[in-house]
């Protein structure tokens, strides 16, 4: 058995740390870090944190590993960089000792791109870990308001080396949008969500209103902090566990709030059409029952014709999707037992 086991449940909740709290990475790069995302598409993979370095005017793109560092990381690393065509790459591992020449790989690696990209080679501080794994035991809509306790641990971070490519190759002069050089299907990392005014008229700008006004009203809710890989879409979606997930989908007459359950799932499906009346009772609208080829469908119709403002069918969306989640996410803890439930609502 290896010494070290990865453990994802623990490295969402460290990179969420961040995103919550990115006080902590700011400190890091030396400049005010904000609008960090978790889990953000670039070049058909996901970098675990990415976000804007104010000073510098930078996209930051953080890879998290709570063991020590090693040849896969590395590659991802390197593949961060071959997509990206300016920024601050922060590599987080456990450790680095004994692993210094992947440091040097991935410097040399850089130089040769010749791109003002800056690496930081950061270590993280074990002592964090027991309250990580205190974590995750708390009920979910419980864990935002207690990740201030991992800021007991002094220090969280120690850089231990760093490879300055903005000093080396300079930058051109940026307008606030970075491109990607091989983003997939053309994407661009840009500040998050700090976009222009979008009319609500339009798929992406109802959907980015959308989003952040869960963001603002649900700060609590760890998916809120999830990126998207669209954002011009049909619908848009959060997990909600147990490959479950809540979808939001905005139309001409009928708006719709979901909640997706897999088929695997199916003595949840019984639970919850059993429930009915308990659940249009708590949530205080009725709903309608779906089934479709993988998944069975709870839907909240909401009416969205043009007779109605469009600002009101989206702060009502927000609305129902808030009752969702809480609901559900209570719901769905309660039916597993075998879990010490901390800190319930």
């Amino acid at each position: 058995m290896p010494r070290f086991q990865l453990n994802e449940e623990r490295e969402n909740l460290f990179s969420l740390y961040q995103v919550v709290h990115p006080e902590v990475l700011s400190k890091i790069v030396g400049s005010r870090v904000f609008g960090l995302e978790q889990e953000v598409p670039l070049g058909g993979m996901k970098v675990d944190i990415c976000g804007w370095a104010e000073g510098s005017n930078q996209n930051i793109y953080g890879e998290i590993q709570l063991i020590p560092a090693d040849a896969r990381h590395k590659e991802k690393i390197m593949k961060i960089l071959t997509d990206i065509a300016r920024g601050i790459v922060v590599w987080q591992a456990l450790s680095f000792e004994k692993r210094e020449h992947l440091i040097e790989e991935v410097k040399d690696f850089a130089k040769g791109l010749k791109r003002p990209i800056d690496i930081l080679f950061v270590e993280i501080n074990p002592n964090l870990f027991p309250f990580l794994e205190n974590l995750k035991l708390f009920y979910s809509l419980d864990v935002i308001s207690n990740l201030s306790l991992l800021s007991e641990v002094n220090e969280p971070f120690k850089k231990i080396a760093e490879y300055r490519g903005r000093d080396l190759f300079g930058e051109e002069e940026q307008d606030g949008t970075l491109e990607a050089v091989n983003g997939s299907q053309g994407q661009v990392v840009h500040e998050p969500l700090q976009h222009e005014p979008k009319s609500l008229s339009t798929r992406l700008g109802a959907n980015i209103y959308i989003l952040e006004e869960i963001r603002k009203k649900m700060a609590y809710y760890p998916g809120a902090y999830r990126a998207k890989s669209r954002l011009d879409t049909n619908a848009i979606t959060f997990g909600a566990g147990n490959g479950n997930t809540f979808e939001i989908s905005i139309r001409d007459n009928y708006s719709h709030v979901k909640l997706r359950i897999q088929k695997k799932n199916i003595s949840t499906w019984m639970h919850v059409k059993m429930d009915k009346l308990i659940i249009e009772n708590r949530i205080e609208y009725r709903i309608n029952f779906k089934e479709e080829r993988t998944s069975y469908i709870v839907d909240v119709p909401i009416l969205s014709s043009a007779k109605r403002p469009r600002i009101e069918v989206l702060d009502e969306m927000v609305q129902v999707f808030k009752v969702f989640v809480e609901f559900f996410t209570k719901y769905f803890y309660e039916m597993e037992p075998e879990r010490k439930v901390v800190g319930a609502r």
